[in-house]
């Protein structure tokens, strides 16, 4: 489910000692084509995010996006609030990319449609879910949040992070079933 950066990613090394891969994410490019102009040239440049995961289907729906917003020690709350936009754009661009694969589908079931965000900020860790709210709006809500713990004493944390991932297990699992429904639907 989730992959390496490809072809197109972008490495560099910010400060040394750190190297920095980042994936990007099609369907911000996709999206932005202008009337006429479908080879994207002029189109704005695609978004690049620390780590994706892909529903794996005819189309590879973007379904999660992961980004670390700062280091251990220190928080960087400008950094922390762009990378908390990205995540909001990405997933309102994969789910615009999906509905534009399944225009008959009915807006009931695109309303069951979710993309996830996980954003990491020092040690705190959380899971996002963006859906359509109604056909001009969009929701945000955040599913869980959990401390990542640093000290052996603080291992306890650790349950709290592991229902996080097993609240996105779950999400992913009813979202595949979901997408087999609205198959039906087109």
């Amino acid at each position: 489910m989730w992959h390496k950066p490809a072809a197109g990613a972008s490495c560099a090394p910010p400060p040394p000692l750190e190297r920095r891969c980042e994936a990007n994410y099609k369907a911000t490019k996709t999206l932005y084509l202008e009337d006429g102009n479908y080879d994207g040239r002029s189109t704005l440049p695609a978004k690049y995010i620390d780590a994706l995961g892909i529903l794996k289907t005819h189309n590879n729906m973007e379904m999660v996006v992961v980004e670390s917003s700062s280091g251990m020690v220190e928080e960087h709350t400008t950094h922390s609030l762009k990378e908390s936009v990205k995540i909001l754009e990405c997933n309102v661009a994969s789910l615009r990319e999906e509905a534009c694969h399944y225009e008959n589908a009915s807006l009931e079931t695109f309303e069951k449609l979710g993309a996830y965000g996980v954003q990491i900020i020092k040690t705190q860790v959380t899971l996002s879910k963006t859906m359509i709210h109604d056909k001009h709006r969009w929701k945000n809500i955040e599913m869980r949040s959990a401390q990542i713990p640093r000290k052996w004493d603080d291992r306890l944390l650790l349950l709290e992070y592991l229902e996080l991932l097993g609240t996105l297990y779950i999400e992913l699992y009813m979202q595949r079933k979901l997408r087999a429904s609205y198959l039906k639907d087109v």
